[in-house]
């Protein structure tokens, strides 16, 4: 009899350690998958594109900021969120800020659209910029923040030149 409960005991200890390789096992392949997944993201390509002007309300401009997204990987990136700060002449003028998911599907580009508010005062500035560069070629504003992919913050720093 104690031989047979010997076995038992050993039988389900050998079978718990099992379950727990199993699940180290399993733990160590999710680690594998998210760290592919956050590489590949961080190889994203952003780009500037334009931007949208939408309404004036509530003592601020809105308009949309366009990103281009390259995805340059086979992976599918999906973004939880994009924001940041808009600069013109390296003064923060506005905020952007999405948290609209967006998947980016590999060896592919798409176009994100982010809501982006600026306060009057800051219009304001943004027209003496514009006024001083009518003779010029055009103007630049920069969009400098972060997406959230796979629990990881993508740096984005790029210009939007806009025609004036």
């Amino acid at each position: 009899m104690r031989n047979i409960c010997s076995i038992i005991f050993y039988q389900n200890r050998f079978m718990s350690n099992k379950g727990g390789l199993l699940i180290l096992g399993g733990l160590g392949v999710a680690a594998v998958v998210l760290y592919t997944k956050a590489n590949a993201a961080q190889k994203l390509i952003v780009e500037g594109t334009s931007v949208r002007f939408l309404e004036l309300n509530q003592g601020a401009i809105a308009f949309d900021t366009i990103l281009t997204i390259i995805n340059p990987t086979n992976s599918d990136i999906s973004l939880n969120g994009i924001g940041g700060e808009i600069y013109l002449n390296d003064q923060s003028i506005g905020s952007a800020f999405s948290e609209t998911p967006v998947v980016i599907k590999g060896y592919s580009t798409t176009r994100v659209f982010i809501p982006t508010r600026i306060g009057f005062l800051n219009a304001i500035y943004i027209g003496q910029s514009i006024w001083n560069t009518i003779k010029g070629a055009g103007l630049s504003v920069s969009f400098k923040g972060a997406a959230r992919a796979f629990g990881f913050n993508v740096p984005i720093d790029t210009t939007i030149s806009l025609k004036v």
